[in-house]
């Protein structure tokens, strides 16, 4: 918890305060426990912030709360702030700009995702350092190669290479209540592909991708939920200054139309036939008196 770590709070009462000792930090009356000193002796290299709190005591939810800024979202349908610092800012430098020690949070669901950001923005993960031997995955170097030539490097090399310039071979798909749609995927760069479409219908879509990678069939299939994306939601929440109705909303107010206006022809044409026959009985009333 905080008391064991970054917020010890030595001048409390002993009810309140850690039960850990404390070590000074580099930084004026910001005092740590004793069990963290390599941290407590690093703190002007990283910004250790205070200011947030939230009254909910439920873990899960207040970590998705923290983690994405909102408050009761479905998990995972809003991105991390660590991913959103990843789509804004990217990489400034050798470290990842989105990096997770050692993990993401995981309670029921992973928390600490991109959500719709996409893979490209999910966190690296370091693993567990605690152990003696401790070195972070793909970038230890193996014994007896030069660090300019290290098995992480050759390996994302070798990926690059056998990604890049797949658009042809490639077919990307959309589908959506018994209907698809073929997408067209512009490469945008080491690797990266996109493909872009307006959906119309709120709910949930499947993206289909297949082809041959380094001449190996695969297929890969994806479905919105918590753990994947984001379904399409209404956009009357944002949209401003005035509401476009949903797509399905508009069909209905057109039958709706339609309707009213064929009812409206049946009356007129009723009431003109009732015309002409009152005229008729009229014509016949004079005939009959002559």
């Amino acid at each position: 918890s905080h008391h064991d770590t970054f917020d010890p709070k030595p001048d409390a009462p002993p009810e309140v305060r850690g039960k850990y000792g404390t070590l000074a930090t580099p930084v004026p009356g910001i005092r740590f426990t004793d069990k963290i000193p390599l941290l407590a002796a690093r703190l002007p290299r990283y910004t250790l912030v205070r200011s947030g709190s939230n009254h909910n005591d439920h873990h899960e939810t207040a970590t998705n709360w923290v983690l994405s800024g909102r408050f009761g979202s479905p998990f995972g349908d809003y991105p991390a702030m660590g991913a959103v610092v990843s789509q804004q800012l990217g990489f400034r430098g050798e470290l990842p700009p989105y990096v997770a020690i050692p993990k993401n949070p995981s309670f029921t669901w992973e928390l600490g995702r991109s959500a719709f950001l996409g893979g490209r923005h999910e966190s690296f993960k370091t693993g567990d350092p605690a152990p003696q031997n401790f070195r972070v995955d793909d970038l230890a170097t193996a014994p007896g190669m030069a660090a300019n030539g290290s098995n992480s490097d050759r390996r994302r090399k070798n990926l690059r290479e056998a990604v890049d310039g797949l658009a042809g071979s490639l077919s990307a798909e959309v589908l959506k209540d018994g209907q698809s749609k073929l997408v067209e995927l512009v490469p945008m760069g080491d690797g990266v592909y996109e493909g872009a479409f307006i959906p119309t219908v709120i709910g949930d879509y499947t993206f289909r991708v297949s082809g041959t990678i380094d001449g190996t069939p695969f297929e890969v299939e994806e479905t919105s939920s918590q753990t994947t994306f984001a379904s399409v939601e209404p956009l009357a929440g944002v949209q401003f200054p005035v509401q476009v109705p949903d797509a399905s909303v508009m069909a209905f107010q057109v039958n709706q139309a339609e309707m009213l206006a064929s009812n409206a022809r049946t009356f007129a044409l009723g009431a003109t036939g009732i015309a002409a026959l009152g005229i008729l009985l009229a014509l016949v009333g004079i005939f009959r008196k002559r």
